[in-house]
Formats: structure tokens, C-alpha cells, sequence
């Protein structure tokens, strides 16, 4: 039966045209496809000897004041918005501006009393005036605000200037009146009202104060004797820095300490390629000052100044300079690889031939040279414009990324956070590729595997065709299977005339084709551009179908399924999967959960400056912090690298630390290299290098507990653990007991020599325990077994990091990520709090939110990771925004990490006393189901489960409609009795699950919600008789449809608490609740046909009117085939089929959208010959599956 609905495949994003089995010479992005650019030459970009800073070289923008009227001394008066008895509707202020402007916003002085709630607003619109000066019909510009929302400078103890940010520029005309008109949200009344703060005196003659009544429909002056409401328009202006003289451009940073100077510009100026070239030197301000940075980096996208997580978006490699104010200069290279990691010179992927910091003069001259090579780049610095005189120079880097967009270089403080202090950079020259080179063709290849026979009914492309000359041309082939249809050739061009089928569309815009050719299973289209100049920009792409052997199905576009989880009560903090011990979580004021600092020590290197707290020690060797580590580089055999805490440390403590070495395979072969990793030293004064030369074991020696790495000759590296008994006799433990005679070597872990280890050290009542956990934090070493006595009360005890010896790791890195104890402190501390997210299905993380409290101090980072499993995601590193102060008002950031199956997110706290408070934590999760669908079990819930719905006011839900939500039919809802949302209010829904008319408890990890409008919601679970409650999920639904996912817990009911709907005080709606377990992700679809067999029996259950399960004889049966499946997945799908007869797929696949269908299975592994060709490509299942 053809379809007649005619479906359509469309692409017209970047992650469509991705999609393409072959890209040849040309650039995808969300606003289209355009051929390429070819790198060009090195060429001088700016020498910086005219003594005025180009136009391209972007800064930042600041908003300030342009006009305003703010009289001093003020004489304020109110006007009450919103009130019917005074008339005050809609409150306004006309002006007119004495020259033209060009504004992005503007502000008044509001404050909310009564009982406003912080959901009501307050919008402002800009508009002209009619010929009597009265606010007129043409809408400038309007902003809305909340009232939870109105921050900003105080006026006086309530009142506050309130900033209305416009979505654009506004261009305002001299000698022109104007008005600004606040219209609110609210009903009138004289309990709920705002008041705008003017003037009595009759002091700005552009204009007047007005008051609208609704009663009377028209505007008269302000009540009260108020003349004008006080106002400000705002304007962006470029900032000074950096300045161009004498044939330098000059970046300056003169502030000392706090808060760094945030000086950087871009260049507006697309180039052909990611090397460069440039000379600088470097001049002191300041005699002391903290440690800074400075860095140049090339970026790629559009060319804007950007910071934080926008900017590491951007990044494709960067040099970053640490300076200091004894003139040591120590710098850091690295690269975006090609899945967007970091990689940095000085690694096993990115060896280097030279790296050596140095004391540099004031003034010192450096050339810095970047050259491509095959995808990679190689790094040279050198000096005193002498090539000898290297500094640092690499091997070729691993490929690095390419993005979307233009190229274009950076130059400044890489984050607004952590600029340089004290010091001026001087730059004389920078030398670019120059601009791209225009390749005059280039073709995608689009592969469309429907999986039946399928008969292509129309093309429609969306294409703007700048000159004469540019093209767009479109040919297909096809085919039976995907071997096939390598071998076919293209067709002819296909003829397409202008216009587009959907008449709404913009038609010159558009080409379209009637197709008439043979149905197929495979198709595929080549789409090539070719330009006369400049480039042809395609934007859409779409195909009508229809399959021949499908029944008719609606396709409606589907909504994403996106969730957003909420951080907010006590019991949602402690869902975290690992905490810093100076996080605290306590219970907030007015009710919930926050996470705060306690006053503990904590180090989580963060910061490119080590922290005062410690003392530095580095002796052929390289100490310094960056990217949230420490490092210490060991350049000699006979080297001191070492951070010892000022403060000593209490005899009774817990100390965690976190490690890696980096590059132990580089070491020189044949020789035995130890290294201490972490040591607690008794001494009534604080260690020197020579306290620890012999590692604790000699004679004299103060030390107490010692952790220490070492490499073998033969190659093998080991862990030992030392400690000084109570009987000042050194011991070691071999794995199972302390013993005597030396330090005993403990054999790492095969696959773990490198990796994040966590090394536990707690002293309690004078006894010792010490852990090492890998970096699955699986305990690997563990001595608790045998608590030792050791000698620690009688002297001063010191934590050091680090080690002085005769026979350190030359060439080896060795990176701390983190010290935290229990130990408490004043002054500065910090911490972090990290939380996982796993769907099941892949995920694309959507914006993070935080909300402070009123008195939080201090600063907060957020980070997030993705991977597709839990191994990867351990290893892979997080992108972070980088440290800020947490706006009052709250903050959001988004982070650019790639969809995956599991997300980390992380919260850091850093601060001296308090510290911040942070009572809501939030991230938005959108499920990317793409073409794999997830086999669950879901019959959980069925029509014999007990439903109940619920609200805490009056009057009753009624429990008419509650039914619905079991019954299989997402299109017949629950819909509550009440609607009105306020604080306190809400509702319930309760199902319990019963077999035989009995409870019963079942595991489950996953819930999906249907056609639903919920917004705020949060689920508990708990066992028979509502026992063991648990809550699992807390958040936001942002979509009518939802997937849940928790961990497993075996549960009895599921008590659904809903606050609010996605639209404020819509009645309550629910199509449909399904449970269960995932069970599976089914990989690599390429084989799929569905075939009907209905017949007139069994009981049904349907979704939006499709069959979707039966309670009697099959009504539908497929085939379907998934390849390349590795060994561990093809055992974990036919253990799934062995052990659940019923399962759930969703969505369904291929282009049916986000359809559950219950089907019960056979299947079987297709064999095949191995060969060393073939055998890693995988398994292949094929299944039959019946309804």
C-alpha cells in the first residue's frame, strides 16, 4: 500500500550535512554548506608602526551611561503601578534626545511591594510619540522582566535601578521625543503593586511622567506632583586596551594582585590556515606582583571576542606564558585534537625536542613560530632574536580539530579571570596566513537507507546564489543493498525549476523536481556546488517519499526530548558520586538543600598561581600550576620538586590526594627513578630539600608516612608505602602487613601505570590507615586491615607534596589534581561537588544553571564531561567556564561537551570565609534517540496497577481521568480538577504496581511520561506500604514527551509530585506512564521491514491510534539486522532476548518518530568466515520479532 502522506528526509543543520558518507571541499554549519577555503602563505598581518590601533582588532565592548536624567541632589517621589483607583495602569516617560544615539538598553527605579510574586512581570517598551507627545503605536523595542529578576545599583534601602537589556541596538534621532512605558503583568489590585521612583521639580524639559487609566483609555500626568520618572539610556563603546605606539601593540596590566586586567583582542579577519608568527617582549610594571598569564591562541568560528566556554569552543591550539615577578617565564602548548581533547607539549602524543623555562630580563626579546605540518603544528620559541637560543621547540602535534567558520588569531589573557599582573607585553609584529584561498568546486555525498523499497517523489533545495555563475546541482543513484550502491553510477543532473512546493516559502529562493524513477531500498544523493564568487550557500535540502510496502503513518515532527534535572533539596545534593570533604551540604534557609564550603583545607589547583599556602621548591625541576593541575617537571636526575603547606597539620587527620604521572615511558632505560607522592613530615620545622634526600629510611630522618612511586629498570613501576611505628621503627607494607627491612615495592596494576590514582592517609587516636584507588575508584591497596601506631604526636607534622632526591625521574611529569583533608583552616579554602547523568540513549547537554543566596561570597566554577561509556568518560577531561562570582539573580553557562551516553557535571566552590552558597543546581539533558533504539522493559505499569491523583488544597482532584494514564493511549490523558499554581501548592499522582490484585515490588531504572505538559516535577519511589522512600529524579520537563533515568531501585510504587506546568496554571495533563529497566541500546542499524498481520482477536493497546501491543495472537511482525557489533554487546542483546520473552522499543526505528512497540523475539548470530581482514569488523543479528 503507498503512502500518501508523503514523509520527507530534510537536512538543513551542521549535524545533518555531518551525516554525509564523503564531504569534498566544502564547510557545514547550521546556517548551511559553502565550498571551502585553501590555506594560504604566511604574509605580514600588522607591524603596529602607524601608532593607531587598527579596526580589526576587536576588544570587548563596555555598556555605559550615554543619557540620562538623574538630578543631584534628587527630590524622589513615587508613582504606585497598577492600580485602577489611581488610574496608574501603565506608567511612562517620554524624552527626547539632544543628539542622535545608538542605545542597547535602558534602566528605571523599581521596587515590588505587596505580594508580588517573583513569576510577575514588568515589561518595558520604547516607543514614539503621537502628535501630542503622548506614547504612540510604533514599538521601538520591549524587554521583559520578572520580579525575581530586579537587581541591579540600589536607590536607597528598597528601590533599585532596574537595567532592560534590548535584543538589538536602537538608533534614537536628535530632536525627536520618545517614550518609555512600563506595562505589567499582573491584575490590578491594591495589594499587589510596584512603585517607580521620579522627581517633584520640574528639571528635564524633554519630556513628562504620564499614567494610563484603563477606565478611561487614555494618558494624563503622573499622580502625586511627580513631574518625571528618573531614567538611562546605555551605549557600548570599545575598551582602550590594548594600545598601539612606538611599533608595539601594548598590552598592559597594571593591577598587582585581585583581580587581573582583562586585556585581549581578536583580529576581524578571516585567514587561510593556523599557523603564525610573532615577536614580543615582555616589560615589568610593577616590582612585585602576583603570577599571571598571557597567551596567544587561534581560534575558529565567528569572529567575536568571547571568554569562558565560548571561547574553549573556539580554541584550536594556543601558547600561554606564566610569568612571575622574579622574572621566571614558564609556558604551556597545546592543541585541540580532533575528538576536541586537550592535548599539550610535553606528553606521550606531543614529545618535544627542547622545553626549558628561563629567567628573562626585563624587556626581553622572544620569536614565536607556529608551522603546519600534515594535520599537526610545530612549535618554536626562541630568543634574543637568535634561532640557537631555543626555548622550547615540539615534534608535530597530534591533528588538530577543524571547526566551522573563519580562522582567526587571539591575543591577551586567555580567561577574564586570570590575566597577567604587573607586567606589560609588547608585541612588534604578527604574521598570518592570509586570507583563504576560494576552491571553485566541492560535492557532498548523502546516503538514504530506508530499509524497504522506497519511491523518491520530489527534491526542494534552499540556496542563495550570490552571483552568476554559482551552482547547485543535485544527482542520484540507487540501489537493492549498500554494496550495491558503491558500485552504481550517478545519474544526469537533475532539471529543478524555481519555486518551492510549499507555497509559504520564500520562492526565489528556492529549486524543486518532480522525480519519476525505479523504487529502491538505498538511495543516494551527490550535491555539488560550484562557484563564480563568492561561494553558493546551500541551506536546505529535502526529499519526499514513500515506502511501498508500509502502511500509512502520520509523520508529525517531533518535539526534542529534553529534561532539566534540578540540584534543590537536601536528598537531591546527596545523589552526588563524589564530594570534596570541604563541600558541606546543609539545609538552606525557607527550606532545601544548599552546597557551602566548611571551613577545611582544599586545593583543587584550579588556578594557574600556587597558592600561598605552600612553600615552592624547584631545583632542576619545574613547579607551577595551569589547567587545573599542578605539575612538576623533573629536567635532572639530582632535582628538588616540592610544595610544602606553611601551616602544620594536626596529629589526627584525613588527607586525600589525587595523581598522575604523565610520560613514564619516556624515562632513560636501565635505570631505577623514584619519587615520594605525597609525605607527612614530623619536624619541628618545616622540611628542606636535604630533610628528604634518603626517603625516609635513614637514620635521622623525620619522616612519618611516605608514599612513594618508583620505575624499575626492567620497566616496571610500583607504589611503596612507608611509616615511622611508635617504636621509631620504619616499616612498609608488602600488600598484606607492615613489615620491616626496607621499603617494599608494590607492583602497579597492569593498565594503570599511568592513570588517576587517589592516595587516602587518615590518622585517628595515633593509629595509621592508607587506601590507593585507581581511577575507577576501585581500592587497590588498602592497609586498614592492620590500623598501625606510628610516631606523629611527639614533633610538628607537615604535608608535602613532591620529593628532593639523587635519583628522580628525569624527563618524567608528574600532576596533582587535588589536596583535600579534613583539616580546618581559615582564610581561603575550596572544593567540589560532582554529579552523573546517564540516559541510556546519547544525550546533548543543554544550558547549566545556578542560584546562589543572597549572602554568598566567593567564586564557583561548572564543568562538564561526555563519554559513551564509563571507562571513557573517567578519562576524559571536563571543559570548564572557568572561575566567576555567581550573580545574585543567578548564572548560566553552557559548556561545550559532545552528545554522549553518560554526562559528569561538576560544581566548584572557591572562596575565603563563607563562601558560596549555592541552593540550585540545574542542566538541561536532551535525549538524542538517532537511529538506535532502546530496548526496555516497561510493563511495570499496566491497567491492573493501583492510580490514584491527589492536591493539597481543596476542593478534591477528581479521579475520573486518572485512569488514562495506564491505559495505553498516550492521546487520552489525565487532566487535573485545579490549575491555579502558587507556592505550596501541588499535585500527586500515585501508581502502585499489583499482580493478582496484590502489591508487588519491581526494579526499575526508567520511566518515560507522554503527551504531557508537566513542567516542574519530582519522582519518588518506595517499597510496599510506602516504606524506604526514595526520591530518583528532581527537574524540569521541557518536552510532552520524556525519558527518566535513575539508578536501579526496587520499588512497589511511584508517587509523581507535579509544582507547575511548562505553561504557568494550565490544568495538569498526562497521556501516559510507562516503567521499567533498559535493557539495551541496539547499535548500528542497517536492515529493517516491517510487515502487518492484522487480525480480529486479542485485546489491544495503542498509541495515538498505532498498534502498539496485543494481549492475544500476533499483529505485526519485522526483520531486522544490526552489524558490526562487538562481542561484549552481541552477548548483552541475546541475553536480553534469553531472559525478557516481552520487551519495549523506543523509538521505534527508522523514520517512524519516538513509537513504543512491545515485541517478543527470536533470533539468531549470523556466521561468517574470519580472516584477518574481516575479524574485527564485528558481529551480525539478525531477529525476527512479532508483536
Amino acid at each position: 500500500m503507498l503512502r500518501t502522506d508523503m514523509p520527507k528526509l530534510t537536512f538543513n543543520k551542521k549535524t545533518d550535512w555531518d551525516q554525509a558518507v564523503e564531504n569534498s571541499g566544502l564547510v557545514t554549519a547550521d546556517t548551511g554548506v559553502v565550498l571551502s577555503s585553501s590555506a594560504a602563505p604566511l604574509a605580514l598581518a600588522d607591524d603596529f608602526n602607524d601608532g593607531v590601533r587598527a579596526s580589526e582588532w576587536l576588544t570587548h565592548l563596555d555598556q555605559v551611561v550615554d543619557f540620562s536624567y538623574f538630578p543631584s541632589p534628587t527630590q524622589a517621589q513615587v508613582n504606585s503601578l497598577n492600580i485602577n483607583q489611581l488610574g496608574t495602569n501603565k506608567l511612562a516617560q517620554t524624552f527626547t534626545p539632544d543628539a542622535n544615539k545608538t542605545v542597547v538598553a535602558a534602566a528605571m527605579i523599581l521596587q515590588a511591594r505587596g505580594f508580588l510574586l517573583a513569576t510577575d512581570t514588568v515589561t518595558l517598551e520604547l516607543r514614539n510619540t503621537d502628535g501630542s507627545g503622548l506614547p504612540g503605536s510604533t514599538l521601538l523595542a520591549s524587554v521583559t522582566k520578572p520580579v525575581s529578576d530586579w537587581f541591579g545599583e540600589a536607590f536607597g534601602s528598597g528601590p533599585m535601578w532596574v537595567t532592560f537589556q534590548f535584543g538589538a541596538p536602537v538608533t534614537l534621532t536628535s530632536g525627536v521625543k520618545y517614550a518609555l512605558v512600563l506595562v505589567p503583568s499582573w491584575t490590578p489590585s491594591t495589594s499587589n503593586w510596584a512603585e517607580i521612583t521620579g522627581d517633584g521639580r520640574e528639571l528635564y524639559t524633554g519630556g513628562d511622567a504620564l499614567r494610563f487609566d484603563n477606565a478611561q483609555n487614555a494618558w494624563f500626568p503622573a499622580v502625586f506632583g511627580l513631574k518625571d520618572f528618573y531614567f538611562r539610556f546605555y551605549k557600548t563603546v570599545p575598551r582602550s586596551k590594548p594600545t598601539e605606539a612606538g611599533g608595539f601593540l601594548t598590552f598592559d596590566y597594571l593591577a598587582t594582585s585581585g583581580s587581573p586586567d582583562h586585556v585581549h583582542t581578536v583580529r576581524n579577519v578571516a585567514q587561510g590556515g593556523f599557523e603564525f608568527e610573532t615577536r614580543f617582549r615582555r616589560r615589568l610594571l610593577a616590582p612585585n606582583f602576583n603570577t599571571g598569564m598571557f597567551s596567544f591562541a587561534l581560534l575558529q568560528g565567528v569572529r567575536e571576542v568571547v571568554d569562558g566556554a565560548a571561547r574553549e569552543a573556539k580554541v584550536l591550539h594556543e601558547f600561554v606564558m606564566t610569568i612571575t615577578q622574579n622574572g621566571i617565564m614558564n609556558w604551556d602548548a597545546r592543541i585541540k585534537n580532533q575528538a576536541g581533547q586537550d592535548v599539550f607539549q610535553g606528553t606521550a602524543s606531543w614529545p618535544v625536542v627542547v622545553n626549558q623555562g628561563m629567567i628573562a630580563p626585563d624587556g626581553q626579546i622572544f620569536t614565536l613560530k607556529v608551522t603546519k605540518s600534515g594535520n599537526g603544528v610545530v612549535y618554536l620559541l626562541y630568543h634574543s632574536d637568535n634561532p640557537a637560543n631555543v626555548l622550547l621547540q615540539t615534534q608535530v602535534s597530534p591533528a588538530v580539530r577543524m571547526l566551522a567558520g573563519d580562522i582567526f588569531l587571539e591575543i591577551g589573557g586567555p580567561v577574564g579571570t586570570n590575566g597577567a599582573f604587573g607586567s606589560a607585553i609588547d608585541v612588534d609584529y604578527v604574521k598570518l596566513n592570509a586570507p583563504p584561498v576560494e576552491v571553485p568546486t566541492g560535492f557532498l555525498r548523502m546516503r538514504h537507507s530506508f530499509g524497504v523499497k522506497t519511491k523518491l517523489d520530489s527534491l526542494e533545495l534552499r540556496r542563495l546564489l550570490p552571483a552568476i555563475g554559482d551552482k547547485v546541482e543535485i544527482q542520484l543513484r540507487s540501489a537493492a543493498g549498500a554494496a550495491a550502491l558503491d558500485a552504481a553510477s550517478f545519474g544526469p543532473v537533475i532539471t529543478t525549476t524555481p519555486g518551492s512546493f510549499d507555497p509559504g516559502n520564500p520562492q526565489a529562493e528556492f529549486e524543486k523536481a518532480l522525480l519519476n524513477l525505479p523504487s529502491a531500498e538505498f538511495w543516494e544523493s551527490k550535491i555539488t556546488l560550484t562557484r563564480a564568487s563568492p561561494s553558493p550557500n546551500l541551506e536546505e535540502y529535502s526529499l519526499s517519499f514513500t515506502p511501498e510496502t508500509v502502511e500509512a503513518v502520520t509523520i508529525e515532527e517531533a518535539e526534542p526530548l529534553t529534561i532539566r534535572r534540578h540540584i534543590k533539596s537536601i536528598e537531591n545534593w546527596n545523589s552526588f558520586i563524589e564530594k570534596s570533604s570541604s563541600v558541606a551540604i546543609v539545609a538552606a534557609v525557607g527550606g532545601g538543600g544548599m552546597a557551602t564550603l566548611s571551613p577545611v583545607f582544599q586545593d583543587l589547583f584550579d588556578d594557574f598561581v600556587i597558592d600561598p599556602v605552600w612553600d615552592v621548591c624547584g631545583r632542576s625541576a619545574t613547579v607551577f600550576e595551569s589547567f587545573d593541575l599542578l605539575r612538576m617537571a623533573i629536567a635532572n636526575t639530582d632535582s628538588e620538586a616540592m610544595l610544602v603547606k606553611h601551616a602544620a597539620i594536626p596529629t589526627a587527620f584525613h588527607i586525600t590526594t589525587r595523581w598522575r604521572v604523565e610520560n613514564s615511558g619516556s624515562l632513560p632505560a636501565n635505570d631505577d627513578f623514584a619519587m615520594n607522592v605525597v609525605t607527612v613530615f614530623n619536624s619541628p620545622a618545616s622540611p628542606v630539600p636535604n630533610d628528604l634526600r634518603f626517603g625516609g629510611i635513614a637514620p635521622g630522618s623525620h619522616h612519618t608516612v611516605i608514599v612513594r612511586w618508583a620505575r624499575k629498570a626492567n620497566g616496571s613501576k610500583r607504589f611503596s608505602f612507608i611509616a615511622l611505628r611508635s617504636d621509631s621503627q620504619f616499616v612498609s607494607w608488602n600488600g598484606t602487613a607492615w613489615v620491616t627491612g626496607g621499603a617494599v615495592e608494590n607492583v602497579i596494576p597492569a593498565g594503570k601505570e599511568e592513570t588517576q590514582w587517589s592516595f587516602e592517609l587518615a590518622v585517628a587516636s595515633g593509629n595509621l590507615t592508607i587506601k590507593a584507588r585507581d581511577d575507577q575508584g576501585t581500592i587497590r591497596f588498602d592497609t586498614s586491615g592492620q590500623p598501625l601506631a606510628i610516631k606523629i604526636a611527639d614533633l610538628q607534622p607537615w604535608l608535602v607534596l613532591g620529593d628532593s632526591n639523587l635519583d628522580m625521574p628525569v624527563g618524567g611529569n608528574y600532576l596533582y589534581d587535588s589536596v583535600e583533608t579534613d583539616i580546618p583552616v581559615t582564610g581561603t579554602t575550596s572544593g567540589f561537588i560532582r554529579f552523573r547523568e546517564g540516559l541510556g540513549a546519547r544525550g546533548r547537554l543543554g544550558k547549566l544553571k545556578i542560584s546562589p543566596t543572597l549572602v554568598s561570597a566567593g567564586q564557583i566554577s561548572i564543568k562538564a564531561r561526555s563519554a559513551d561509556s564509563l571507562d571513557a568518560l573517567i578519562a576524559a577531561p571536563f571543559q570548564s567556564t572557568g572561575q566567576f562570582a555567581p550573580d545574585p539573580a543567578g548564572n548560566e553557562a553552557e559548556l561545550a561537551v559532545a552528545p554522549a551516553a553518560f554526562f559528569e557535571i561538576e560544581l566548584g566552590l572557591f572562596s575565603s570565609s563563607p563562601g558560596p552558597e549555592i541552593f540550585l543546581f540545574t542542566w538541561e539533558i536532551e535525549a538524542v534517540l538517532e537511529d538506535n533504539p532502546l530496548v526496555l522493559s516497561l510493563d511495570v505499569v499496566d491497567t491492573n496497577s493501583a492510580i490514584v491523583s491527589a492536591i493539597n488544597t481543596t476542593p478534591a482532584e477528581d479521579q475520573t481521568t486518572v485512569p488514562y494514564v495506564k491505559d495505553g493511549d498516550s492521546s487520552t490523558q489525565w487532566i487535573s480538577t485545579n490549575s491555579q499554581e502558587s507556592f505550596g501548592i501541588g499535585w500527586t499522582i500515585t501508581l502502585g504496581f499489583r499482580r493478582a490484585g496484590a502489591p508487588v515490588e519491581e526494579i526499575i531504572d526508567t520511566i518515560i511520561l507522554r503527551n504531557t505538559n508537566f513542567g516542574r516535577v519530582d519522582v519518588e519511589l518506595s517499597k510496599i506500604g510506602f516504606n524506604s522512600r526514595k526520591m530518583v529524579w528532581s527537574g524540569e520537563l521541557l518536552a510532552s514527551d520524556v525519558i527518566l533515568r535513575f539508578d536501579p531501585y526496587q520499588s512497589s510504587n511511584i508517587i509523581i509530585y507535579i509544582t507547575g506546568s511548562r505553561t504557568p496554571n494550565e490544568k495538569k495533563t498526562l497521556g501516559e506512564v510507562y516503567a521499567g529497566r533498559l535493557l539495551a541500546v541496539l547499535p548500528n542499524f542497517d536492515e529493517y521491514e516491517p510487515k502487518r498481520e492484522l487480525v480480529e482477536s486479542g485485546s489491544l493497546r495503542t498509541l495515538g491510534g498505532k498498534l502498539i501491543t496485543f494481549r492475544g495472537r500476533d499483529k505485526y511482525t519485522s526483520r531486522w539486522r544490526v552489524s558490526q557489533v562487538a562481542r561484549e554487546n552481541k552477548d548483552l542483546i541475546e541475553q536480553v532476548f534469553k531472559e525478557n520473552p516481552l520487551v519495549t522499543f523506543w523509538p521505534e526505528p527508522k523514520y517512524r518518530p519516538r513509537d513504543l512497540f512491545d515485541v517478543g523475539w527470536s533470533v539468531e548470530t549470523i556466521p561468517f568466515a574470519y580472516s584477518d581482514v574481516v575479524k574485527t569488523a564485528g558481529y551480525t543479528l539478525e531477529a525476527e520479532m512479532k508483536e
